[in-house]
């Protein structure tokens, strides 16, 4: 923001401006008469207005240049700073002023060349520099002086082309390279216009007017056959004017309007932070609301979650009840026929009614587990355990329903560690296992024991007819059942799902490993029992 003070001062410049403006037209004015006095003080003023406008230009840009956050107000200053120098030579060597006679003409001819070369290429160069890495005011500058120094060295020495014979007037040379800076000034146009954001639209405006200027004064020095002809005086008039069209635009425009010059790059910079500021703060509070409502959903997954889960244990006892009676009734009967020796219908029917109760009593259990599972609110209470004699003492506590003498436990070679482990958790997920690879399988279940990667490794390994590479990936997923287990229809197809969860509920994973035909092998972890 610009306050009242600024303002005033903006109005103060802008008088100045308009005072300077009418000045300098006056000087224009008067360095056009001296022509009907003498061509020759003519063309020294002009000569010499065009040199102090470029070293002011050069002073303007030497000082300001570290608070210019580009590289084109250096470039710029610095080549207009040698085009100046070069000028002064061309004014010198001009004819008639006498400083060096023995080169005529060409002499002139070719350091204007040069000096239209560096201007030139100062006005490409600096537009493709504005939005590169800040360059080094002294590497500039001594680029400028080995460039110039080089171009001066080839004219004095006699190895620059000829620009212009006595008698015949301008070479081939000096009029292709007239045009060819032609071309080289419409490609800067060209770059600045791409450019156009790093500047004021009247400093853009003034730039391009001065580079316009610029290649009209060239043209018209492809004309003269006489140094001291019209095509000659336009010629200069031109460069005059364009000269002071490039002191408006930086030097006038910088110190009347700095907020819109040197400050411009400033000025954007913190648009681009506000702008960047304010979209952060959007992202920030998009963030946030999306933080609230995955807040939201969590509590609500868990609010069902406890709600399913509180719904299973009513359903669970309710269900239990009745069939816990039916058990006990069973287990009655069974020892009553125990003591009559009865082996017949009634007996099978019986061990029918006790399987059927295991099996339904397992259901449920599996439902309440799953719940636990899904809502978090699994419970653990681990202690030490010695895996080899956890196992072997439950399979000896397995019912003989389920064929546990297929079971055969290996006997590490090595010692294996004690695992921290929930009893009650670790014999469900061995009994699931076992349960599936007995159901699944003939003949031998083996469980083997070992280390891997630093937890303690249980494997159970059947012969059965294995597990299809397409089912592999789902196996552990909740209420999935293989083609085998939908054939048989005995189960939820959560078995698995649970013994996954409670296996990373100790913190141990578990695999498994199949092949069609050769059976599978299921191995889970468990984290080795600190010291």
């Amino acid at each position: 923001m610009i306050d009242s003070r600024d303002k005033q001062l903006l109005e103060e410049h802008e008088t100045s401006s308009l005072v300077t403006t009418v000045v300098l037209t006056l000087l224009l004015v008067g360095v056009l008469l001296t022509r009907l006095y003498n061509y020759l003080l003519f063309h020294s003023l002009a000569e010499v207005f065009s040199v102090i406008i470029a070293c002011g230009v050069f002073l303007f840009a030497w000082n300001f240049r570290r608070l210019a956050e580009n590289n084109y107000l250096l470039i710029i200053g610095v080549g207009y700073l040698f085009v100046g120098i070069v000028d002064l030579l061309h004014a010198l060597a001009f004819r008639g002023m006498g400083v060096f006679p023995d080169y005529g003409t060409n002499l002139p001819t070719q350091l204007w060349l040069v000096a239209r070369l560096v201007e030139s290429l100062s006005l490409l160069i600096g537009p493709l520099f504005l939005t590169t890495g800040k360059l080094s005011a002294r590497t500039v500058f001594l680029a400028y002086f080995l460039g110039v120094a080089a171009l001066l060295w080839s004219v004095f020495a006699g190895s620059f082309p000829a620009a212009y014979q006595e008698g015949v007037g301008l070479t081939e040379f000096k009029i292709a390279s007239e045009y060819a800076f032609c071309v080289l000034l419409l490609g800067a146009a060209v770059v600045t216009y791409r450019q156009r954001s790093h500047f004021q639209r009247d400093v853009l405006l003034l730039l391009f007017l001065s580079i316009g200027t610029v290649i009209l004064s060239e043209l018209s020095f492809t004309l003269y056959t006489d140094p001291y002809g019209t095509a000659n005086l336009v010629g200069h008039l031109l460069k005059i004017i364009s000269f002071y069209l490039l002191y408006v635009a930086i030097i006038q425009t910088g110190l009347v309007s700095p907020y819109s010059l040197l400050l411009r790059d400033l000025k954007q910079s913190n648009d681009q932070l506000l702008s960047e500021r304010a979209r952060l703060n959007a992202a920030l509070e998009q963030m946030r609301a999306a933080e609230a409502e995955r807040e939201r959903l969590l509590a609500e997954v868990r609010r069902q979650a406890e709600e399913q889960e509180d719904i299973l244990r009513t359903v669970s006892h309710d269900l239990r009840t009745p069939l816990t009676v039916i058990r006990g009734r069973a287990q009655l009967l069974e020892r009553d026929l125990a003591k009559t020796g009865e082996n017949g219908r009634v007996r099978q029917s019986l061990d029918s009614i006790l399987s059927a109760t295991r099996q339904m009593n397992s259901m449920i259990q599996d439902l309440v587990d799953s719940a636990r599972l899904g809502s978090g609110r699994l419970q653990l209470n681990p202690i030490p355990l010695d895996p080899l004699r956890f196992i072997l003492e439950m399979k000896d506590r397995l019912p003989s329903v389920m064929q546990a003498e297929r079971i055969a436990v290996e006997v590490p070679d090595l010692p294996i560690p004690a695992v921290r482990a929930d009893p009650a958790r670790l014999e469900r997920i061995l009994t699931n296992l076992l349960t599936n690879a007995l159901k699944y399988s003939e003949g031998e279940v083996k469980v083997t024991l070992g280390l891997e990667e630093g937890q303690v490794r249980i494997s159970i390994s059947d012969r059965g007819r294995g597990i299809a590479p397409e089912e592999l990936p789902h196996l552990f997923e909740r209420f999935y059942r293989t083609q085998v287990g939908r054939e048989h229809r005995e189960s939820l197809g959560l078995g698995l799902y649970i013994t996954k969860g409670l296996v990373e509920a100790h913190g141990g994973r578990i695999w498994v490993e199949s092949q069609p035909g050769q059976g599978s092998t299921f191995s889970f972890t468990l984290p080795v029992a600190s010291e």
